[in-house]
């Protein structure tokens, strides 16, 4: 007998957005890699904040994307938008003032990211643990002339 795992909402928001921030960033880099003609560690040793920078914009846009497509709104997209962005300032002035190289900036920045999703998402724990239907399960109203 096989028994069926449960995730609660909230856990299923978190990974949701986990999994659309990392295939975002996975996308970016190569993305980044592309328009530079620079291998990873060429890159951020060459473009240390911009490679920062980078990084930020591809996983918080597609994860800003995600949210609005499932319905979480806007306050919640935005707020969840300066989660993800606001912990990469730090990295990127310290990369601009050459104290940190961009690949130690980019790996502290991944680091706090994930902390920085989960501490707003516990913040507005009700907004991330009311289910959410599939959106191509919701109806669209129909205005009737």
């Amino acid at each position: 007998m096989r028994r069926k795992v449960r995730i609660s909402p909230f856990w299923q928001h978190f990974l949701e957005m986990f999994f659309v921030m990392w295939l975002g960033m996975a996308v970016g880099g190569r993305l980044f890699r592309a328009v530079s003609g620079l291998s990873s560690s060429e890159a951020f040793s060459q473009y240390p904040w911009q490679s920062v920078l980078s990084m930020g914009l591809s996983m918080t846009v597609p994860m800003v994307a995600w949210m609005l497509w499932r319905g979480h709104g806007r306050r919640n997209s935005m707020e969840m938008a300066a989660a993800m962005l606001v912990p990469g300032v730090p990295f990127i002035v310290l990369c601009s003032l050459h104290v940190l190289s961009g690949g130690v900036a980019a790996r502290g920045y991944m680091m706090l990211s994930v902390p920085a999703m989960l501490g707003l998402m516990f913040y507005r724990k009700a907004a991330y643990s009311m289910p959410m239907g599939a959106p191509w399960h919701r109806r669209v109203p129909l205005h009737h002339h």
